[in-house]
């Protein structure tokens, strides 16, 4: 029997944020990624030519055996999320703002919303919006999806207080999957609970790939408040909707990362996962001791199937996803989310 897939797409490095959840929560099935670095970021760009960059990008994909699609990124599934769920035979998600669960715990006060312009500029982030108990400040920060993905290897040295507003907030949402990778940054500069997509996009694919709910699954631990991740206030329609769609996702419980060190392959020079060469901050002995909460080298253990790394960004994001996580403290965060 042919082997099937689950798929990840997204412009650049943003959606490695829900490929390690998955993977983490489902290490032995096999996942594809495939990043549009060179076209990256898309939140600038028109509404025609993000169709035509995504769709290509699903062509791609449809050449794989594909159980089902997700498309890690707001922007493209604000976008062309329904086009993509006609156009092609296997189930496809989405990505959305949990402003649902963010407003839930803000209890009326003001939630800031973090995305795109193309984002917010489209129809299914109006309804959303429209349909948002709380009043919601929404900002644009140019430019900040780009230096995500230009610093990939060193979010430590990316300041988040320029991208944001004046002004206190009650939580705060981040609308682009880029951003998760700086959450702990913003929940420090905001001093407010911050909510992503991350843990209402698993759901939703688990359940149109025919997987057992994440939430069931042994060991699944659940997340305290101060851990808002919280996601899907989508409204998914026809066969490609999760069960429970259209309703909030709350955060309260989901299990997430399973964490990684770089594979010694590939000329990198990192012996036995832990060595030395990619960057003098991590694959040393001392991430041990510095990270024991939650990085033992009894946790740091590959997965059972790596991830097909595919587009533009292949070998790019293979070495971002092994390295952002523990060069922006990621093992702890998700373990602590999760």
């Amino acid at each position: 029997m042919e082997e099937e897939y689950v798929a990840f797409f997204d412009s650049g490095v943003g959606g490695l944020t829900l490929l390690s959840a998955f993977c983490h929560v489902y290490p032995g099935v096999p996942a594809l990624y495939f990043g549009d670095n060179a076209n990256a970021p898309y939140g600038g760009r028109p509404a025609g030519e993000i169709r035509r960059l995504v769709f290509a990008a699903f062509e791609e994909l449809a050449r794989f055996p594909v159980r089902a699609a997700v498309v890690a990124c707001n922007t493209a599934t604000a976008v062309c999320i329904e086009e993509l769920r006609r156009r092609f035979p296997f189930p496809v998600v989405g990505v959305e703002p949990a402003l649902r669960p963010a407003a839930e715990s803000a209890r009326g006060g003001r939630l800031l919303l973090l995305c795109t312009r193309a984002t917010f500029a489209s129809g299914r982030m109006r309804r959303l919006l429209a349909g948002c108990p709380s009043p919601v400040v929404v900002r644009c920060p140019a430019r900040l999806a780009a230096a995500v993905d230009a610093n990939a290897l060193s979010l430590a040295s990316l300041s988040v207080g320029p991208f944001l507003p004046p002004g206190r907030f009650a939580a705060a949402v981040l609308g682009c999957t880029h951003y998760v990778w700086l959450r702990r940054a913003f929940s420090a500069a905001l001093g407010c609970p911050v909510y992503d997509g991350t843990a209402g996009a698993l759901r939703r694919l688990a359940a149109a790939a025919g997987l057992p709910d994440p939430d069931g699954l042994p060991a699944a631990a659940r997340r305290g408040e101060d851990a808002a991740a919280g996601a899907g206030t989508a409204d998914h329609a026809g066969k490609n909707a999760a069960a429970g769609a259209g309703t909030a996702d709350h955060p309260e419980k989901s299990r997430f990362f399973r964490p990684f060190c770089p594979r010694g392959a590939d000329g990198l020079g990192m012996a036995d996962h832990c060595g030395e060469g990619i960057s003098p901050k991590i694959g040393t002995a001392a991430h041990f001791a510095a990270n024991a909460n939650g990085c033992s080298k009894k946790s740091l253990k590959m997965a059972e199937k790596r991830p097909i790394f595919l587009g533009s960004g292949g070998k790019f994001n293979e070495i971002a996803y092994d390295t952002l996580q523990i060069e922006a403290n990621i093992c702890s965060y998700f373990l602590n989310r999760g």
